[in-house]
């Protein structure tokens, strides 16, 4: 992968998917008398991004094009 894809990813990506797992957890434990189609678009929300997160430190990829961890490490 080109460097600058690779900044991206640790810069605004992986942040991005942890940020959005946090607040849907958040939002799940603090809200509990909402909705129940809300309630479920935000578990929906938390388990794509667990599921990224999941695949990216776990090294898997089904895509040629996706990130995973050891791309952002050297010789680890």
């Amino acid at each position: 992968m080109p460097d600058k894809v690779i900044v991206d990813i640790f810069h605004e990506h992986l942040p991005y998917e942890i940020d959005m797992l946090r607040s849907t957890y958040h939002r799940l434990a603090n809200l509990p008398n909402i909705d129940t189609d809300i309630r479920n678009a935000l578990i929906e929300s938390f388990c794509v991004h667990a599921r990224a997160l999941l695949d990216f430190f776990s090294n898997r990829s089904t895509d040629a094009t996706d990130a995973i961890a050891t791309d952002l490490t050297a010789k680890f």
